[in-house]
């Protein structure tokens, strides 16, 4: 509704959402949180706050405000405590990730990422498998350096992976 009354694409505006986020620290956080909705992956909070070096009360105090609606928290395993982060629509996720970083801040957030996974997370495990999977996320590594060193460490991870 709102694209068709402004005569806005449906990108333009998820992309103009994105550069009104507050601060580039919640820009991040969302970045990589649509690094793994786009495939339909949840990104494990601690994950999220390791990879920002923030711990995950911080964490929350500092983004919940600026991403509220656009950064969605699930828990995924009461019991443990454990909880999620999404993008509101996997599209959404995608357009975000296409449009809105460069091919620098994707390839540092693929590399980075790709090291601190732990595989014995299932949610890891799975997002593991999109990740590697993807000739979308692969394509963002833009040489061939950078290629060999995300299939070397994806193989150390999981050697049995086809």
């Amino acid at each position: 509704m709102r694209e068709a009354t402004e005569n806005n694409n449906f990108d333009a505006i998820i992309e103009s959402e994105y550069r009104g986020i507050g601060d580039e620290f919640s820009k991040l956080s969302y970045l990589y949180v649509c690094s793994f909705y786009q495939h339909g992956a949840l990104f494990r909070v601690s994950l999220l706050s390791e990879l920002l070096d923030i711990n995950i009360v911080d964490l929350y105090e500092k983004i919940s405000v600026t991403t509220e609606g656009i950064v969605v928290f699930e828990c995924i395993d009461e019991p443990r405590g454990l909880y999620a982060a999404r993008a509101r629509h996997h599209k959404i996720a995608a357009v975000v990730w296409e449009r809105c970083a460069d091919s620098g801040q994707k390839e540092e957030i693929i590399q980075k990422t790709l090291r601190k996974l732990n595989l014995n997370f299932s949610i890891d495990a799975r997002a593991f498998n999109l990740f590697v999977r993807s000739d979308r996320i692969v394509d963002c590594i833009r040489n061939l350096e950078g290629k060999i060193s995300f299939f070397e460490q994806a193989s150390k991870m999981d050697p049995t992976s086809p």
